[in-house]
C-alpha cells in the first residue's frame, strides 16, 4: 500500500466558519433591534475555504436569509451542489441583458442591480424580470453602486413599471473605522437613501463584518435590518473585542535541514546572510503554493511563535530560521 505525502495542506474547520457566524449575528441582533438575519459572504470561493462545502454549512444556520457571491458563475455552482437558500450576486450582474437575465432566472439568483443604465434595462422588459433584484448605491467608496444623486430618479423609474426592489443596500470603505468623516459620511447619505425607500423594500442592509460588530457606534441600528459578515466568517477582523477563530490551517513538510554559519546566504539574490550560526530548515511551500513573496525576510507565525523567513520565498521551496526534522 502506497501513502501519498502531501507537501502542503490546507485544513478547515467547518466548526469554527460556524462558530464565527453566531459570535457575529448574536452581536448583531443584540445592536440591531429591526434584526432579520445574515447573508453570508462566500465569494471568490469562500474566501478560497471553499465554496460548496462552506455554503451548505452556513445555509443550515436558522438565521442565513441568504448566500451572498460575486458571480453569476458561483451562483450557479451552488444552486447545482444544492443550494436552497436565496443567493445574492452582488457585481457579476452588468451590464444587464437578456443572456444575464435567463441565468439568474434558471439558477433562481438575486441580482442586485448597481447602475442606472442597468436598472433601466432590467425595467423595460418587467415580465423577464428575476423574481427579486436588490440595488446598491454608491455612497462613497466609489467602487459600485447607482449615485447617490439618483436614488429619486432610480425610485421614480420603479413606480413608473409598477416595480419595486427586495433590498437596497450599500458598502463601506471605512467600516472599522466609525468616527472617519467618510464612514460618518456614509452613514448619513445612506439614511437619506432608506428613507425614501423603506416602504417599498424588505431588506436594508450595508454591514461588513466590522459593521455587523458596531451597529450601535456606526449609527445603523435604527434602519438596517440584515448584515452581510464576509472576512470575518473565516476569522479575521479589525474589531479588537469580535474573539473570531480563524478557520484555515496550513501545514507544509520539512524537507531538509541544515547548520548555518557565520556569513552564508540563503535563497536567490544572497538577500540574507547569517551574522551568527544557526539552525536552518526548507519547507516544502512557496509562492506557487500561495505563500506570498513579500514574506521574504519578514517574521511569520509558526505555533504560536515568531520565525524568520530567511531569504527569498521561492516558487516551491521556503527557509526558515528553525530547527525542525524532515518530515
Amino acid at each position: 500500500m502506497s501513502v501519498v505525502r502531501e507537501r502542503v495542506v490546507a485544513r478547515v474547520s467547518l466548526a469554527a466558519i460556524g462558530a464565527n457566524f453566531e459570535a457575529i449575528r448574536a452581536r448583531a441582533q443584540a445592536e440591531m433591534p429591526l434584526f432579520q438575519g445574515a447573508v453570508p459572504m462566500v465569494k471568490c470561493n469562500a474566501y478560497g475555504h471553499g465554496l460548496l462545502e462552506v455554503g451548505r454549512a452556513l445555509e443550515k444556520k436558522r438565521a442565513a436569509l441568504a448566500l451572498g457571491v460575486a458571480a453569476l458563475a458561483e451562483g450557479e455552482r451552488l444552486r447545482a451542489g444544492g443550494a436552497r437558500k436565496p443567493i445574492w450576486v452582488f457585481s457579476d450582474t452588468s451590464p444587464w441583458d437578456d443572456a444575464v437575465a435567463a441565468r439568474a432566472r434558471r439558477a433562481n439568483l438575486t441580482p442586485v442591480i448597481h447602475t442606472l443604465d442597468d436598472l433601466r434595462r432590467l425595467l423595460a422588459r418587467p415580465r423577464a424580470a428575476p423574481r427579486a433584484f436588490h440595488l446598491k448605491f454608491n455612497t462613497g467608496m466609489n467602487r459600485l453602486g447607482i449615485e447617490a444623486t439618483d436614488a429619486l430618479k432610480a425610485k421614480r423609474l420603479l413606480e413608473a413599471a409598477g416595480l419595486a426592489p427586495e433590498g437596497i443596500c450599500t458598502h463601506f470603505a471605512c467600516a472599522d473605522e466609525p468616527s472617519r468623516p467618510i464612514t460618518r459620511a456614509q452613514v448619513e447619505i445612506f439614511r437619506a437613501i432608506a428613507a425614501l425607500f423603506h416602504e417599498d423594500v424588505s431588506h436594508i442592509h450595508c454591514s461588513n463584518t466590522s459593521a455587523s460588530l458596531s451597529a450601535r457606534r456606526l449609527g445603523l441600528s435604527d434602519f438596517c435590518d440584515v448584515i452581510r459578515p464576509g472576512i470575518g466568517l473565516y476569522g479575521y477582523s479589525d474589531v479588537a473585542t469580535a474573539r473570531l477563530k480563524p478557520a484555515l490551517r496550513l501545514s507544509a513538510r520539512v524537507v531538509s535541514s541544515r547548520m548555518l554559519e557565520v556569513g552564508d546566504s540563503v535563497g536567490y539574490g544572497g538577500t540574507y546572510r547569517a551574522a551568527a550560526r544557526g539552525p536552518q530548515c526548507i519547507l516544502a511551500i512557496g509562492y506557487g503554493d500561495g505563500l506570498m513573496r513579500r514574506l521574504s525576510n519578514a517574521t511569520v507565525r509558526i505555533g504560536g511563535r515568531g520565525v524568520r523567513v530567511l531569504g527569498r520565498v521561492s516558487m516551491d521551496l521556503t527557509a526558515l530560521a528553525l530547527r525542525a526534522k524532515p518530515g
